[in-house]
């Protein structure tokens, strides 16, 4: 298989968006080897996507808040997409641009320090998140593709003091985790502040996905259909 690593984005406290970004919602593209351009997405008829918590950088009381939150908002996420995912415990993997390949899930969501991966969680950005995918040949020389495998860092220091609430809107450490899962999924940043996926949190910040964000969980998710091969 050719697996082609692609790091969808981060989020920061600070109001920066690019001008050229959709408005209200905004998916990843690319070419694949017949030279056709497709959607970044996973697979809605495959198995269900598998994922594991590393929340070993929080202190051990915090620890199944977080399991707890990273699954609610996983649960978010499945019900706004229609794609299915399978909790399959905690793990100590924590996801670097050198690592994919040995994932223990196909989707690790961890809580970490930033020196412990290579992700950029410099300056602003609290959270980052993104997605590797992939193509192989068939043996009827087609080509099947789609994401493999998916990441989310969260910055364990800079979000110490943020509120954990999963209800409240605003500066909270659900609701960036609720948008790096965006990016998991292939959801890029917007401009409209009052959606999930505005590259930076803020007061006016939504808990759960807004009308612009499902419209873009649309175009990922099981509503756009099964994945089918390409002639290669």
């Amino acid at each position: 298989m050719s697996v082609a690593t692609m790091a969808a984005g981060g989020l920061t406290t600070s109001p920066a968006v690019n001008a050229a970004e959709a408005s209200s919602y905004a998916v990843s593209t690319t070419t694949l080897p017949d030279g056709s351009t497709t959607t970044v997405r996973w697979d809605p008829c495959g198995d269900r996507i598998t994922f594991k918590v590393n929340a070993g950088a929080l202190g051990r009381s915090d620890r199944p808040s977080a399991v707890r939150e990273a699954k609610k908002k996983v649960r978010q996420l499945a019900k706004a997409s229609g794609l299915r995912f399978s909790y399959r415990g905690k793990t100590s993997f924590v996801p670097r641009s050198d690592n994919a390949g040995s994932q223990p899930a196909e989707l690790v969501v961890a809580y970490v320090r930033p020196e412990q991966t290579d992700y950029p969680l410099t300056g602003p950005t609290a959270g980052y998140g993104g997605y590797n995918f992939g193509w192989q040949g068939r043996t009827d020389g087609s080509i099947s593709y789609g994401v493999t495998s998916a990441y989310v860092v969260i910055d364990v220091p800079d979000t110490r003091s943020w509120s954990t609430s999963l209800t409240e809107g605003g500066v909270t450490r659900p609701g960036l985790l609720g948008h790096e899962l965006g990016h998991a999924v292939g959801l890029m940043h917007v401009a409209d502040r009052q959606q999930v996926m505005y590259p930076s949190l803020h007061a006016g910040s939504p808990q759960t996905y807004a009308d612009g964000d499902r419209t873009g969980l649309d175009v990922v998710g099981r509503a756009a259909g099964c994945l089918a091969p390409v002639s290669s």
